[in-house]
This record gives structure tokens, C-alpha cells and sequence, in this order.
């Protein structure tokens, strides 16, 4: 085994790569704890390329989920439930147990662990919970979390570790998805930043008044950026924390030592932002791990000797690359949304995707089930119905102009939007690829004409972006009828699988491939180095 690949030998580019990103203003957690006795050049790294803007490590804001903040704070701040490689629920009892309770108005009853804590020593509370609830359902808080729109009220005391959810009538189907992945964020730090007492702060969410909580809201929305990184705002719940920063290049995550739980099998992980992945043939090796949403130029599938060294899985994803539509302007009319929904030809618009990604992907009709699910079938005559283009239907929007936002930088994003365009055009409809430096799900047009998007074009899964949904999706009655429900309201615009390839290096073992929204860093803390002999095997696939 190359040992300089891991970190531990002093000829380990990790050397490099302090020295190189300490040169680009390397934010160095200085009062982070080590790990370990070992200085950083000589831990076990394992290298991993997310394939994800770094921005933010909020998953629940709307600048978090359109950057996939989840995939960066899958081992930061971990839910209650993890979503698993099979779309299962993973429960996370590290962090808390929950139970959804009978009755004609459903609730649902939290006990946090009580070793849980943070990595500045102060235990988690409910009051982080209800924090996460508020900053969704609260105006000045820019989430994007809709499910908690199901929520009526939380239930919680001042540094407890019980407290209740309590729903509206007709909803709790959806329980597990609440408190997810980089959601929980600490409450106790942000009542530091805003001056208040964490007995004042829970008074405040409790009540709700957005003026009084717009100090707390200002935190929440831009304290855990990565271009101004605060150690001391941000500490972590997992097993993991941040140690260093190189904004918008990388992030190190080492041990987190006041984790409860198993302690990660490799000290340390730096994770490269897209586009910022080392190719492996300059100073820096090529990453350990990726998961990335394209194959047609990753160089480092093979050696300089041209063997191939990796595994590699290219699939069609288990999200939906999206078109989000604006609440307010033109799309405020649900027969607009309607109307430039008929205009997409989704067979073209996932062609597109597959040519630019190199994996093939189908076209999408459906929310609520992915493409290969054994629950399609059930809805595959609705689903077929919205993939081919309907002129005439589209009639109603002729002579609009729909500026569509996307991530900047993201070659297979621009193309989709052009294929959408010239989709639409034959209808008298005018797509505009609006998107500039920075465009997120926050440039959405609103109800009350803030915003300059009218739709932004992003990968879901099969339950976000939805907040009435409560249908039991195993009924396949319901299904349907919440279903075809979807396409008369036209929140949202699936288009087609999301690519996705997962390319893991012989020398790393316990990855398990999960094309969720935590990605395949799900469980980057079973993540290990393997030792010399003990290399797997590598089949010759995806190259």
C-alpha cells in the first residue's frame, strides 16, 4: 500500500496540503481539540470529493439545501434518524430516541441520549430542537425544510431531554423525516452570539414573534458559513468536528473527543469542494473517496501505469433532479406552474443530463417514487403522462419569460436549463438560465415580489419540498391520489434521475455507496485505511 496516500509517513502530501491551503488563508480551528498525540501531517487522512459547493454546514436553510449541506454534515451534526443506503431509517439513539404516539391528534415523544453533547462539552437540549422546528415555520429564518409546516407545536422546558411534537390533525406519517441530518443545530452558542440566556432564547421560540427572534434568525442564516467560519459558534454533535477551512477549496474534519458514540476509524477526512478535487497528477494525490454527479473527466480512475485502482459504481440516483417553482410572480397562479410544466420535454432534458454526466439516467413524471423503486409501477400510467411536452396545454403561458437559477459552475445544470429552453420554445415561452456568482432556492420569488428566480433547478428526494404531503405512500390508492394532487399544484418539476458515481480506491474499506441526500459519507466514521496485503480488489467497471 502507497502509505504516503493515508497520511502516515512524513512523505504524506498532507504536508502539502497544510503548506499549500495555509497560502489560501487557511482557517485554522485553533481551540480545536486533537484527536490524538500525532501532529496533523502524520494522522490517518483519508481524502474524500463530495462533489458539493462548500458554503454552509446549515442543511435545513434554503442556501443549504441548495448546496447539498447535508453531505457535509452527515457526521457533524447527524440526525435522529439517517437516511441508509436502501432508503431505509437508519434511528441514531447517539443522539436521540423518538416514538410516535396514538391518538386522533398525533404527537411524537423525543428523549435525547443523556451523554449526548456537544464538542465544547455542553449537552444537547430540547431547546435545539425547537430551534430547528422555529427557524422553518418562522418568518426571517430562510429555511427550506417544508415538512415542518406538519408541525403544530413543540413541546419543551428550559435544558430538558424530553419534549414533544405535537402535529396537525391529519398529519405524523412523516415523523422520521423531522430533526434530520444538519438540521440540529446548537442553540446554546447562537444564544451566546445573540446575548441572550438559553431560559430567554427558549421563551422566544416558544412565542414566535419574528421581529424579537430576527437577531436569532440573523445567526442561524449566515453564522455557519464557511467563508467566515466561527469554531466557537459552530461545534459539532457527531463524531466528527471541523478543524480547518480552506473556504470554498476544502474541509478538515477531525475526531470530535466528546462524542458518545464509536469513535471514527480514521482521525481525520479532508473533503474537497466541487470542481477543487486534485487530479492526482500534480503535488496533491487524487481523493480516497467521491461521489460525484459526473464520470466523463475523473482522471484518477486509473494509475499513471493505467491500472485501475478504484472501484467504481455509476448509477442513476435516488434523487430527482428538480425544477423548484417561486411562490409569488408569475408562478403564484398554480395554472401557470401547470402550463410550463407541459412545455418540458423530460425524455430530452435527461438526455442531456446522461450525455454531459456519462451515466444514464431516465427521465422523470413522478414525485413520490424514484424510478427504480418497486413502488413506480404503481404510478407509472401518471408518470407517463407529464414526461412528453403538451403545446396545447402549455398555451396559457405563451409569450412569458421563466428565468430558471442553478448553481453556478455546474456544466450538466446549464445544459439541462438549455434543453428545457429550447423544450419550451415552440409554446411561445422564453427560459432564461438566470443564474449569477451565487443563486440558491433563497432568490425564489415570494408572495411579496422579493426574488429574481421563478424556479431553481436542484436534485430532491422523494419526500422534500412537500409540505402536505401525509398520504401512507405503501397504500397505493393514496399514492396515487397524492400523487396526481402534486401535479395540480406543480410546486415542483421533477425531470430526471440524478447521476451518481461513487469511485473508492483499493486502499479504503467500509464505504458503502448511498446515493441519499447524506451521500456516501452517511458513514464516513467506518471509513477505513486498509493495511498493506489487505487491498481489495479491484473489478474493472466504469471506466
Amino acid at each position: 500500500m502507497d502509505e504516503t496516500r493515508h497520511g502516515m509517513s512524513p512523505r504524506r502530501p498532507w504536508r502539502q496540503i497544510v503548506s499549500r491551503v495555509g497560502a489560501a488563508m487557511l482557517l485554522l480551528v485553533g481551540c480545536a481539540e486533537q484527536p490524538t498525540d500525532q501532529s496533523p501531517e502524520m494522522e490517518p487522512t483519508i481524502t474524500y470529493a463530495a462533489g458539493v459547493d462548500q458554503v454552509t454546514l446549515n442543511a435545513g436553510s434554503a442556501e443549504g439545501v441548495s448546496t447539498r449541506a447535508d453531505m457535509l454534515s452527515a457526521r457533524i451534526y447527524p440526525g435522529v434518524f439517517v437516511w441508509g443506503p436502501g432508503g431505509q431509517f437508519v434511528p441514531n439513539t447517539d443522539i436521540a430516541t423518538a416514538q410516535l404516539l396514538p391518538g386522533a391528534q398525533r404527537s411524537a415523544v423525543y428523549r435525547i441520549n443523556v451523554d449526548a453533547r456537544y464538542s465544547d462539552g455542553v449537552p444537547l437540549t430540547c431547546t435545539d430542537f425547537l430551534l430547528a422546528w422555529r427557524a422553518q415555520v418562522t418568518e426571517g429564518f430562510a429555511g427550506f425544510a417544508p415538512v415542518y409546516d406538519q408541525v403544530e407545536k413543540v413541546f419543551c422546558e428550559p435544558g430538558a431531554r424530553k419534549f414533544i411534537v405535537t402535529f396537525k390533525e391529519d398529519y405524523g406519517d412523516r415523523w422520521q423525516e423531522l430533526f434530520a441530518t444538519g438540521q440540529v443545530l446548537p442553540s446554546h452558542t447562537i444564544a451566546q452570539r445573540a446575548g441572550v440566556s438559553m431560559e430567554e432564547l427558549n421563551d422566544m421560540l416558544l412565542t414566535g414573534d419574528p421581529s424579537t427572534l430576527a437577531p436569532i434568525a440573523e445567526i442561524w442564516n449566515t453564522g455557519f458559513r464557511l467563508s467566515s467560519f466561527d469554531p466557537t459558534l459552530a461545534v459539532a454533535s457527531g463524531p466528527y468536528q471541523v478543524v480547518a477551512v480552506d473556504p470554498g477549496v476544502s474541509v478538515t474534519l477531525a475526531a470530535n473527543p466528546q462524542y458518545l458514540g464509536d469513535e471514527p476509524q480514521t482521525a481525520r477526512i479532508v473533503i474537497y469542494a466541487f470542481g477543487k478535487e486534485p487530479s492526482g497528477n500534480g503535488e496533491l494525490p487524487a481523493p480516497d473517496v467521491a461521489d460525484l454527479t459526473w464520470l466523463t473527466t475523473v482522471p484518477w480512475v486509473h494509475d499513471a501505469a493505467d491500472t485501475q485502482v478504484t472501484t467504481v459504481t455509476p448509477q442513476a440516483g435516488s434523487l430527482t433532479d428538480s425544477l423548484v417553482l417561486a411562490r409569488g410572480g408569475l408562478f403564484a397562479d398554480a395554472a401557470n406552474r401547470r402550463a410550463f410544466a407541459a412545455c418540458i420535454d423530460q425524455q430530452t432534458v435527461a438526455a442531456v443530463s446522461a450525455e454531459i454526466s456519462g451515466i444514464e439516467v431516465h427521465p422523470v413524471g413522478a414525485r413520490l417514487v424514484h424510478t427504480a423503486g418497486g413502488e413506480h409501477g404503481k404510478l407509472a400510467d401518471i408518470a407517463q403522462a407529464h414526461i412528453p411536452a403538451n403545446m396545447e396545454a402549455a398555451a396559457p403561458l405563451r409569450g412569458a419569460v421563466i428565468r430558471i437559477g442553478h448553481l453556478p459552475g455546474h456544466r450538466r445544470y446549464a445544459a439541462m436549463v438549455d434543453a428545457i429552453a429550447q423544450s419550451c420554445a415552440p409554446a411561445g415561452v422564453t427560459v432564461v438560465d438566470a443564474s449569477d456568482d451565487y443563486t440558491s432556492l433563497g432568490a425564489l420569488q415570494d408572495e411579496y415580489g422579493q426574488g429574481n428566480i421563478d424556479a431553481f433547478l436542484t436534485p430532491l428526494s422523494t419526500r422534500e419540498g412537500f409540505s402536505r404531503l401525509a398520504a401512507d405512500t405503501d397504500d397505493p390508492t393514496m399514492l396515487r391520489a397524492e400523487e396526481q394532487r402534486l401535479w395540480e399544484e406543480v410546486l415542483t418539476i421533477p425531470l430526471a434521475d440524478e447521476p451518481r458515481v461513487a469511485i473508492v480506491h483499493n486502499t479504503i474499506g467500509q464505504v458503502v455507496p448511498n446515493t441519499a441526500e447524506t451521500g456516501i459519507g452517511w458513514n464516513m466514521d467506518r471509513w477505513t485505511i486498509l493495511a498493506p496485503g489487505k487491498e481489495k480488489v479491484t473489478p474493472n467497471t466504469g471506466s
